[in-house]
């Protein structure tokens, strides 16, 4: 795998697993589950500088709930407020890239971290539902149908304005083809049409267990 790698070829089968296991589901041709689509979902990123930082503020909101997305409006921005640069236990290996990708390696190599934020202008947004939403904005990265995603998603969420907090609501998908371990983690923001990806890619370690050390050092900054 590249430094920043893309979610497993085989991950469709670890994908259709775990739908087996949570409830019947259909799975029609053969998607390719590949989170480089992310990059193909509106021709640029939101990205506003090669080196994302950390910001500290998101001004009027404790929390960013699925619901709560309905108080943003087409002017609202948001950006990822990225803090891994500063800790010891990643690496910068693919800076952004002008598209709004980019990712870090862990220390002892055994996780890659990819990030993604840009404009969502592919993804129906026409629920005007940011958890509605976001479930086709994982489709677009998928290659799938919002319905397939929505029978393997689970919920989970980000961190707000400065890491260490959960309270951007979002969805993830997990999977493993028996030597990669991997989710891919998404929120898109309807009002604004922004949307934010973060693909782990782990080996012999829990993808999960690194979101939630993800969430201790990144935060989505929200300006209504």
């Amino acid at each position: 795998m590249s430094p920043v790698s893309t979610a497993p070829r085989s991950a469709l089968r670890a994908l259709a697993i775990l739908a087996a296991v949570a409830a019947p589901l259909a799975l029609s041709g053969c998607f390719p589950i590949d989170v480089t689509n992310a990059q193909r979902i509106d021709g640029g990123g939101a990205s506003k500088s090669d080196d994302p930082i950390v910001e500290s503020d998101s001004a009027g909101f404790d929390e960013l709930s699925f619901e709560d997305g309905a108080l943003l409006t087409s002017a609202s921005t948001a950006e990822w407020a990225d803090g891994l640069m500063f800790d010891d236990g990643w690496t910068l290996t693919s800076p952004d890239d002008g598209n709004g990708n980019w990712g870090y390696t862990s220390a002892d190599g055994a996780c890659t971290a990819a990030y993604w934020q840009g404009y969502i202008g592919d993804v129906d947004t026409s629920s005007g539902d940011d958890r509605i939403a976001t479930d086709e904005m994982l489709a677009v990265v998928f290659g799938a149908t919002a319905a397939e995603v929505g029978e393997v998603a689970v919920d989970g969420g980000f961190a707000l304005a400065a890491p260490g907090n959960d309270d951007v609501d979002a969805r993830y998908v997990v999977g493993d083809d028996g030597t990669v371990q991997w989710v891919v983690a998404g929120r898109a923001l309807v009002q604004p049409g922004l949307g934010f990806t973060v693909t782990i890619d782990c080996t012999g370690q829990d993808p999960e267990a690194v979101l939630d050390e993800l969430n201790e050092l990144s935060a989505i900054a929200v300006v209504p």
